[in-house]
């Protein structure tokens, strides 16, 4: 008897969604209403708790990756990731579980302009494939950020320093290091994009970065970093040439 009243349910689904559709399809149009900005303040509030729990779950899954390091005034030290790569990650979770909750709520907006008799149509109503487009590719950015918060960082030690971003690995001791640059406190740098205090150390294999925008790291450690390197290279922090005060 289960099994003929799950079947006569799953048979009756289809049924009431195409009657839903046909219904809908019917409907007359209505100029913008309160209902229909409660509905997108619903929508935009779920997605707005979502990207808030994934912002406080992310970091806990990134301790389980990243390498640990005691970091401090002595080092070693692991450089996270830029911050805004914790806010790709956070929205693209969101996104991704957003839809499990529109759904049902979507159908009973269905049902509820049935009810009404009208529903309220955009000015600009865009083809699913273009919508189906257009998410993809914001999916596709947020996701390449996500890849970043728990996929690359820095490690700077006794060693050298050790750069992981996405796939690609790479070590470079201090003795091949070939300049060290920075932006000072107050300052900007246009071709670097960044506040200071920010530094760059540069070598025949590559260069890392550091600064404040990577989450963890306070004044205090960048100093250390600074400093730490600074005596291992023998080399001097030179400022960036296109630097400049914003004070």
């Amino acid at each position: 008897m289960t099994s003929d009243m799950s079947r006569n349910d799953n048979l009756s689904r289809p049924n009431l969604e195409s009657s839903l559709s046909e219904d809908s399809a019917q409907l007359s149009a209505r100029k913008y209403s309160w209902i229909d900005a409660k509905r997108f303040i619903i929508f935009m509030s779920i997605l707005a708790i979502l990207t808030v729990f994934f912002w406080f779950l992310v970091p806990n899954i990134q301790a389980q990756i990243l390498p640990q390091a005691p970091g401090g005034k002595n080092g070693p030290w692991v450089v996270k990731p830029h911050w805004n790569a914790h806010v790709a990650a956070s929205v693209f979770f969101a996104a991704m579980i957003h839809p499990l909750f529109m759904i049902p709520l979507a159908e009973f907006w269905e049902r509820e302009d049935i009810s009404l008799g009208s529903e309220w149509k955009p000015s600009i109503e865009l083809p699913k494939w273009e919508i189906y487009i257009r998410a993809g590719l914001f999916l596709t950015a947020f996701s390449f950020g996500m890849l970043m918060y728990f996929a690359s960082w820095v490690e700077i030690g006794p060693d050298g320093v050790d750069k992981r971003f996405l796939w690609m690995n790479r070590h470079f001791s201090f003795e091949d290091v070939e300049l060290l640059e920075m932006v000072a406190d107050g300052d900007y740098s246009e071709s670097s994009n960044e506040y200071g205090p920010w530094y760059r150390i540069k070598s025949e294999n590559g260069f890392a970065t550091f600064g404040l925008g990577n989450e963890g790291l306070t004044v205090e450690d960048l100093s250390a970093i600074a400093s730490f390197v600074s005596d291992k290279v023998q080399l001097v922090w030179r400022r960036k040439s296109d630097s400049r005060s914003v004070d």
